[in-house]
């Protein structure tokens, strides 16, 4: 998807902005608006499964089409393999839909809401099961966490990073200066693991609304290093959520931080 992010980025931008397409799994929705509260991209269940809600929005109300649920789990590094697809059911008076999902096993998962085969707008998550049961239909109980590079990583707000890696004035609200504006240092360590790519792909929500609002790709990245730092200035107060990718498309970390006023 990100390779073809350059190829398509007009088109995709546009798209974005005017109907501000997203999906997220949140613990409830309002039924009437469809707004949805406790939106997590890591989630605990139970290790005999449980349902978590899978909401997808836009800026104006569904059109009728072929409306599909994607879900594909990582199964070997950076490697998304068809996982399930569920047919969705869409209201043309409505500008969303939502679906219950139940998840039986543990892992990483892609989920892509599709209209007429057409990605409209996707979302990571990951399952961990409460008790550490691991209900994975594979050989080996550990292959998801084996093959992933990123299961270490952590991402974090702070004020600035000292050459070592050492991150200084961690924390998850900061105050806006004067002109409501503020710049935030964004830090992503993977604990001693070279992050094996040469570029990061950033999108960033705003999480009243779960609009992306930007989407942009830091380069010149070496591949050999464990951790990288770098700006972000946030233009008015509020609740974001930033998500991290590699050049291939794979889910790194996400965190959210809040800018007051």
């Amino acid at each position: 998807m990100k390779k073809l992010f350059l190829l398509a980025l007009t088109l995709t931008g546009l798209l974005t902005t005017t109907f501000s397409q997203s999906v997220v799994t949140c613990e409830s929705y309002n039924s009437s608006t469809g707004q949805p509260s406790g939106i997590y991209s890591l989630w605990n269940i139970k290790s005999g499964g449980g349902y978590i809600n899978i909401l997808y929005s836009q800026g104006r109300n569904l059109s009728s089409g072929e409306w599909y649920l994607y879900i594909d789990r990582l199964k070997t590094k950076g490697e998304y393999t068809p996982y399930e697809t569920i047919s969705l059911s869409e209201d043309t008076y409505k500008n969303w839909l939502v679906y219950q999902y139940t998840f039986k096993e543990s892992g990483k998962f892609k989920i892509d809401i599709m209209k007429d085969a057409v990605s409209q707008a996707t979302c990571y998550v990951e399952i961990q099961f409460t008790d550490g049961t691991d209900n994975s239909s594979s050989s080996t109980t550990s292959t998801y966490y084996d093959d992933d590079p990123y299961a270490d990583s952590k991402l974090e707000f702070c004020e600035s990073v000292s050459s070592d890696g050492v991150p200084d004035g961690v924390s998850s609200t900061f105050k806006a200066d004067r002109t409501g504006a503020r710049e935030v240092t964004i830090f992503v360590d993977n604990d001693g693991t070279a992050f094996k790519t040469t570029k990061f792909y950033v999108d960033i929500y705003d999480k009243n609304t779960n609009e992306k609002i930007d989407s942009y790709s830091i380069d010149d990245i070496d591949e050999d290093w464990t951790w990288v730092k770098f700006k972000r200035t946030f233009t008015k107060p509020g609740e974001y959520s930033v998500e991290i990718y590699n050049e291939d498309d794979d889910w790194i970390n996400t965190a959210s931080l809040t800018i007051t006023r």
